[in-house]
């Protein structure tokens, strides 16, 4: 039992100590436990950082490789050649890298996956729509390069990932 201040007059109510003050300034009630801080927003799991910056250099690099063969690959195109496509690969990936370190490092939350998910699907849709039309060519044997296979594949899996990161989060960790 506490003992009354020495201030204490009899008639008055007895002396009780003030329970936790919550943020409103009131104490919380007898009998009830203090409010929780306010929940900090989950956060992104760094690895899906980890692998976008994987999947983001390996888009880069494919964008630099053959896109497309003939001739038994005796005539290469690069993706790059002729400001082709590859250059929008190139940037994507290099977003995709970007977004990866900011995931990955700086515990981000949720409007960097969005962006890795918006950037991992302009990739796969210019793969794909590439894919199609080297495909579509039927004049001396032209074939898919191994470039543009990496990106599509590298662009697909950094879609997938970034998709799956939007929906595992970890609670985040006060600062």
């Amino acid at each position: 039992m506490t003992t009354p201040p020495p201030e204490y007059q009899s008639g008055q109510q007895p002396y009780r100590p003030v329970p936790y003050q919550h943020s409103g300034g009131s104490p919380a009630p007898y009998g009830y436990a203090a409010p929780r801080p306010p929940a900090l927003p989950p956060r992104v799991p760094p690895w899906v950082g980890w692998i976008l910056i994987v999947t983001g250099a390996l888009t880069v690099i494919g964008s630099f490789m053959p896109w497309a063969t003939a001739l038994g690959g005796m005539l290469k195109v690069n993706g790059t050649d002729g400001g082709r496509d590859g250059w929008l690969t190139f940037i994507t990936g290099l977003a995709t890298v970007g977004l990866g370190i900011r995931i990955g490092v700086a515990n981000s939350r949720t409007w960097a996956v969005v962006a890795a998910v918006i950037i991992s699907a302009i990739g796969v849709a210019i793969t794909l729509y590439d894919m199609n039309d080297v495909s579509g060519i039927h004049a001396a044997s032209v074939d898919v390069g191994s470039g543009l296979v990496l990106v599509t594949i590298a662009s697909v899996a950094s879609l997938a990932t970034s998709l799956v990161g939007c929906f595992a989060r970890t609670a985040a960790k006060p600062t």
